[in-house]
């Protein structure tokens, strides 16, 4: 039986995308967001109970994402991605990342506002 620990983060960062949806665009202005991560990590039962500590998960996600992205502008991470810091650009960075520190790093869906979010799993 597999079973999946689900753990929640938020972050605030800006970012325009004028290379996207080009310099007339709204969003290629610079604007923010209140971020919503959710982390999916799916594996077997330890003799403990659990799958992993929460606690350890969110000291990585924290480390890897949260401190690097909190509070920035989202253009600044060059070195991160070679594409405009859209959302689906965002995520894959993040799920990358969780994946290679995190094993049982299944899913992670990236919520960029309340309506708009992207999900990336292998």
């Amino acid at each position: 039986m597999k079973h999946t620990l689900v753990t929640h983060y938020d972050f605030h960062a800006a970012h325009d995308l004028a290379n996207v949806f080009g310099p007339k665009h709204k969003c290629a202005n610079l604007h923010g967001h209140t971020y919503d991560l959710d982390v999916y990590i799916t594996g077997d039962l330890k003799g403990t109970g659990i799958i992993v500590d929460a606690g350890t998960i969110k000291a990585l996600v924290r480390r890897i994402v949260i401190d690097k992205l909190d509070h920035t502008n989202l253009n600044d991470h060059v070195e991160r991605w070679t594409l405009d810091p859209s959302a689906e650009v965002i995520a894959g960075w993040i799920f990358t990342e969780l994946k290679a520190a995190l094993p049982g790093t299944e899913k992670v869906v990236l919520w960029e506002t309340k309506s708009t979010r992207v999900e990336v799993t292998d």
